[in-house]
């Protein structure tokens, strides 16, 4: 058993326990003799009346010095440490793992500065109150974990370097993505006791994959670790969150719709709450919209801004919605980048134009294309004759021969160079299409051989679910009513895809790419009109050739999105010759930006997270230069914006064998630390036996004097 004082200082007062010896040795009075006469039977009698006083009046003199001693011992705070006295020195101490949540929820306001400097503070000063044998190791973690220290070590000086080095990550809490590696890395201590002391905010987010079936896939659980949990919140402040933004399709005929998602994980709700938007232009952030927004303590609310985004060269919109600043700044803004819709330019051969426009090949194609026509992103250029020739050119992303007889030599050989050059063709069959001419001259074109015409009724019965171009259709979709009469038997070549299919198993949709580094060819094995099927005038009928018109018109995707702390990678299919990227006009040319060739990725890799906010990525490959986003987000479904602390109750729960103490920066952390770090303090014993001696001290002192008397 070992003692120590919280509050040493008051030993020096030790000494003032031998006061009542002094007074009584000041104020003892002197005998006078005097003369008398037989006094035999005095002194006998006044014998045994002297010794019973002097053992009262020793007594009493012992409990006022022991009083005195003890409310001396009492203001110095003894902690009694039950261990082995003669331990060896290797045995003597603990290996004590501090863990100091980084979080980026750490960086909440409380007393004008960020949680995180009151972790790394309440760390030190539980640093400093260690034990000279005490192993220390020192780590930070968020949804990863590390170890500043590397080992176990006993100079303070090196932990509390360590300590000074970690600093705010970008990261959400994850306890249960890091606990195996903890108690992996413990089970390498030295010491036989072992101690976590794990100092963090204790937001509920960080536990939320804890539970007892988790503990059964960590190899390394020890619950012979002690657990101590420091938790250096103190008060719920003022928090609003915005979570999530959508943007309507962006048209040139109409407004868009700005969309957030706004939480409020603070204490009190607002009935005003200010609400920015903010577009981003060549020469800076421009606010574009304001609003207020009432919302209510843990409410999640939706606020619009209808903004018409003017128009311009740029192919992208980018912006963020902004809050009024609240105690955790980091989710007060929140950033988005869309592609604005470019106008697509159809070229069209009519193969049978008709008597009136509803005889035409091309006139339900062209009326599925109306959503598009009407907000002006689609220009359709028809033609009937061998001047179209002479208007290929890339601007084109589509070329559709309908039911088109032959071309001649000029022709098809434009068609192979606009198809080299990433053009698309589509080509549809009807009773003009000369079967013959078709296999000989288009044969590096279509991606099946022609057989026959058959007439026969079919229906659709199967298609590729996978394909962009028809993933917006379901297993369920009911292609029953439409009913095809008459057309086209092929042979798919080895290179095709089959897109939709008949019942007899012939295929009405086939799609190829002759070219690698070309564009697409799909062949559509029946007519456009309704002299073969009754399809143009289901409702399916536009749904399909509006999705097919959206992939072969789809621009490689260009924006990058990520959450805060994820890995940023950018892919690309070749090494550009040059990568630079830019945040606003920062050239970010610290960031270590590394080349990755990898069974799943090819691409660039940036080392350090970004912090959140819009990238622009420029780049040069075979000369051709292209630009991208990269788009940084708070991860708003990790629930770190929400600062509601775990209770005691429910830790205890995830560690029911384990011994897991709670303190908090509200009380005296720092003596609760040190009493059980180093035992039981003995305060109230003390005042007890303090109180019980004053009593025992009075009766004897009033029975004296009334003896005395």
């Amino acid at each position: 058993m070992n003692i120590f004082f919280l509050n040493p200082a008051f030993l020096f007062a030790l000494p003032l326990s031998v006061i009542p010896i002094i007074i009584h040795l000041l104020t003892r009075k002197k005998y006078k003799n005097y003369s008398f006469s037989e006094t035999k039977f005095i002194q006998m009698a006044l014998r045994k009346t002297v010794r019973r006083h002097k053992l009262r009046e020793y007594l009493l003199l012992f409990l006022r010095c022991l009083i005195i001693f003890i409310l001396t011992l009492l203001f110095s705070r003894p902690v009694v440490h039950y261990g082995q006295l003669f331990a060896k020195s290797q045995e003597i101490g603990k290996c004590i793992l501090f863990l100091l949540d980084n979080s980026y929820s750490l960086s909440y306001l409380e007393d004008e500065k960020p949680r995180f400097e009151l972790v790394k503070e309440v760390a030190k000063n539980l640093l400093s109150e260690l034990d000279e044998f005490d192993e220390i190791a020192i780590g930070s973690f968020s949804d990863r974990l590390e170890i500043q220290t590397k080992n176990f070590i006993q100079e303070k000086k090196i932990c509390l370097e360590a300590i000074e080095k970690i600093s705010l990550s970008p990261y959400p809490s994850d306890l249960s993505a890091v606990l195996r590696d903890i108690y992996l890395f413990l089970r390498n201590a030295a010491k036989k006791e072992k101690m976590i002391i794990l100092i963090s905010d204790l937001a509920k987010n960080g536990w939320w994959n804890i539970n007892e079936e988790y503990f059964k896939k960590i190899d390394f659980y020890d619950p012979r670790v002690k657990i101590v949990l420091v938790e250096v919140s103190k008060e719920k402040g003022k928090n609003y969150a915005v979570e999530e933004i959508s943007l309507s399709e962006l048209s040139p005929s109409k407004p868009a719709i700005v969309e957030t998602q706004i939480a409020n994980y603070g204490e009190k709700g607002s009935k005003e709450l200010p609400v920015w938007l903010y577009i981003r232009q060549k020469e800076g952030d421009k606010k574009v919209a304001a609003g207020f927004l009432e919302i209510a303590e843990n409410e999640k609310k939706s606020k619009q801004f209808i903004y018409d985004f003017p128009e311009e060269s740029e192919t992208f919109v980018s912006g963020y919605v902004e809050l009024d600043k609240d105690n955790l700044s980091l989710d007060d803004r929140r950033f988005f980048v869309y592609p604005r819709p470019e106008r697509v330019k159809i070229l069209t051969l009519d193969g049978s134009p008709g008597l009136s426009p509803v005889e035409s090949e091309l006139y339900y194609f062209r009326l599925s294309l109306n959503p598009y026509w009407e907000k002006g992103l689609v220009q359709v250029d028809a033609f009937q004759n061998g001047d179209w020739v002479r208007k290929i050119n890339p601007s084109y992303s589509l070329i559709v021969l309908a039911n088109w007889k032959e071309i001649t030599e000029e022709e098809n050989e434009r068609l192979k160079s606009y198809l080299k050059d990433g053009g698309n063709i589509f080509l549809s069959l009807g009773d003009k299409v000369d079967l013959q001419f078709y296999n000989r001259t288009l044969d590096w074109l279509i991606p099946a051989e022609l057989v026959k015409v058959k007439s026969e009724k079919v229906k659709i019965t199967r298609f590729t679910t996978d394909h962009p171009a028809l993933k917006i259709f379901s297993q369920d979709t009911d292609f029953s009513t439409i009913v095809f009469s008459t057309y086209f038997v092929v042979e798919p070549k080895s290179d095709s895809q089959v897109l939709l299919e008949f019942s007899d198993g012939s295929p009405l949709l086939l799609e190829s790419k002759p070219y690698p580094e070309g564009g697409k060819v799909f062949l559509y094995t029946s007519t456009l009109n309704r002299k073969w099927t009754n399809f143009p005038a289901k409702p399916l009928y536009p749904v399909l050739f509006q999705e097919l018109v959206r992939y072969v018109t789809r621009k490689e995707d260009r924006i990058f999105s990520f959450n805060s702390g994820e890995i940023i990678r950018i892919p690309f299919t070749v090494k550009p010759e040059k990568l630079e990227i830019k945040n606003l006009q920062e050239n970010l040319e610290d960031r270590e930006v590394v080349w990755k060739e990898e069974k799943e990725f090819k691409g660039y890799e940036i080392k350090d997270s970004l912090e959140p906010g819009i990238y622009t990525f420029f780049y040069q490959v075979k000369g051709k230069k292209g630009d991208g986003f990269i788009l940084v987000k708070f991860d708003s479904a990790s629930g770190e914006s929400n600062p509601e602390p775990i209770t005691y109750s429910e830790i205890k729960n995830f560690f029911p064998s384990t011994s897991v103490t709670y303190i908090s920066v509200k009380e005296k952390y720092r003596e609760k630390f040190i009493q059980l770090l180093k035992g039981k303090e003995i305060t109230q014993n003390l005042v007890f036996i303090t109180f019980l001696l004053l009593f025992f001290e009075g009766f004897v002192a009033n029975r004296f004097f009334v003896r005395k008397k």
